[in-house]
């Protein structure tokens, strides 16, 4: 990858060809999340439901728990997350109760960064659909200004059109457009993460390139670690399943400073190199310590979100919820990366099932809690971030000096990359499964996946044949990723869609036919 500047007209035009590209991408996300209920749902609230602008309202009361609080029914039960015993009282389901208050698990980021300042601004209660759609943007927003930064950064002199190919496939090839029908709060929680996560990575990326041009502790540099530092705690404070989001800021702190970190203490002491430090690693420290007086304040213990105490309408979840079980885990590779989709021949073309072969173990106690597909299958084009490491592993044999030129690319593809399978990690051993947990970990190894795959076309192939066969692949997965993931935005969580606006539905299935 030539980093050579780039002409500025060129880098106007990427700059516009990525623009339109979030504009098409946005207008879309917008109508999936709107289509099934029209624009009244995805403005105001559905009545009765659990969601973040109830915890909104508790912080503006000076409280931590919701204003809702449990009915004596329920508290008077022997065992009252016992789900047999407290269907009868009309409990606040995905609420967690714990000594006499309603609580909501995770963490307070979607409310801090979305439904406060909404409620303040316009002085009405959002919604969780609306919140959804606005994180989804955000991250989307994320990942088009992360592929265009790689681009001007690192091979400004490759063909422009690479840049809206890139943010098109993942915008609609990505499961963002899935997880806005039938949105619910986990799903504002989870798209909160993956939009701050996603701006943590873009700052990580421009950090990493500062090395050739900026000398260490100066003031732009240290406004980066800050930034990546804090977008980072905002992640873990959305999603406990990112509490490993400040490992790639270990990393590419690590990428940038190894010399100097290698050669031993004596090198530490540098003003510069510790003032990056401490940018890098105190807003992370701080957020952590906030989360963990949050956790305490409701539950009396800094390391509980909540979880333990949930009311569920299935799962006595204080005796039976288990999250860390390593017999989980073939069934779990099977499920997150292996089960293929059921294809049908009309629209929307695909399905989710809850099968898995009765030859996978699978722990005693496991919860399919709804359909299901998993990466590979939803996203084709994922199976580039394997191939495109086992290309590189073999070219690397060969050729090892000829990587020198890709040092700050594969920096940034060890970023995204680990991000991606820490969090798939986490997955693999839990024994419950959800179609919703896809979008914890699919945007980072889809961005990673195009990321290795531009790498591998622009400076390790070298043949003509070579290069427009791999091409070739890639246009082919693009394609099926993209249609793929038009599919089961139409069908949603739950076939919303259909249930929901059959009419619409009806009209748009029409056109397919």
């Amino acid at each position: 990858m030539n980093a050579t500047g780039p002409n500025q007209r060129r880098v106007i035009f990427a700059a516009s060809l990525a623009l339109l590209s979030v504009w098409l991408v946005g207008l879309f996300y917008l109508w999936t999340a709107h289509a099934s209920l029209g624009f009244n749902h995805l403005l105001h609230n559905k009545p009765h439901s659990i969601n973040y602008d109830m915890l909104a309202l508790g912080f503006l009361n000076g409280q931590v728990q919701l204003l809702e609080e449990p009915g004596p029914a329920i508290l008077a039960l022997e065992d009252p997350y016992d789900p047999e015993q407290n269907r009868a009282t009309g409990p606040m389901y995905d609420a967690s109760l714990y000594k006499g208050h309603h609580y909501l698990y995770f963490g307070a980021v979607p409310v801090l960064t979305f439904h406060l300042p909404y409620r303040l601004i316009f002085g009405e209660l959002g919604s969780e659909p609306l919140g959804t759609w606005f994180f989804s943007i955000l991250g989307f927003l994320a990942i088009a200004v992360f592929i265009f930064e790689l681009w001007r950064l690192f091979a400004p002199t490759s063909n422009v059109a690479w840049v809206p190919l890139g943010i098109l496939l993942i915008g609609l090839g990505n499961v963002f457009a899935f997880g806005q029908r039938g949105v619910q709060l986990y799903q504002t929680a989870i798209y909160c993460g993956v939009a701050w996560m996603m701006w943590t990575l873009v700052l990580l990326q421009r950090a990493l390139a500062a090395d050739r041009e900026v000398a260490p502790g100066g003031a732009r540099l240290l406004a980066l670690w800050v930034g990546a530092s804090f977008c980072s705690a905002l992640a873990m404070g959305s999603r406990p399943t990112l509490i490993v989001s400040f490992v790639p800021v270990l990393l590419v702190f690590f990428l940038r400073h190894r010399r100097r970190l290698l050669e031993g203490p004596r090198r530490w002491l540098d003003r510069g190199f510790q003032r990056e430090f401490a940018a890098a690693v105190v807003p992370w420290l701080l957020c952590l310590i906030a989360q963990g007086a949050y956790n305490y304040a409701r539950f009396e213990s800094v390391f509980e979100f909540g979880n333990r105490y949930t009311l569920n309408g299935q799962i006595n979840v204080p005796k039976k919820a288990v999250y860390g079980a390593a017999s989980a885990v073939p069934a779990n590779l099977y499920l997150h990366l292996f089960r293929p989709i059921p294809f049908k021949a009309e629209f929307p073309w695909f399905s989710f099932d809850v099968f898995v072969p009765a030859w996978i173990p699978s722990p005693t106690v496991f919860y399919h809690l709804e359909p299901s597909g998993s990466l590979t299958a939803i996203s084709p084009f994922s199976l580039f971030f394997w191939l495109g490491l086992i290309v590189l592993a073999m070219r690397w044999r060969r050729r090892p000096a000829a990587f020198g030129e890709l040092r700050h690319s594969l920096g940034v593809f060890a970023a995204v990359a680990l991000t991606g399978v820490l969090v798939l990690a986490e997955f693999l051993i839990m024994p419950l499964m959800a179609a919703r947990y896809t979008v914890d970990y699919a945007t980072y190894i889809l961005v990673a996946a195009a990321l290795l795959f531009f790498m591998i076309d622009q400076a390790v192939l070298t043949s003509k044949l070579g290069r427009w066969s791999w091409r070739a692949a890639g246009v082919l997965a693009a394609v099926l990723t993209v249609w793929i993931g038009f599919g089961i935005s139409i069908l949603g969580n739950g076939d919303n869609f259909r249930q929901e606006n059959p009419r619409a539905y009806d009209r748009l299935a029409s056109r397919f036919r």
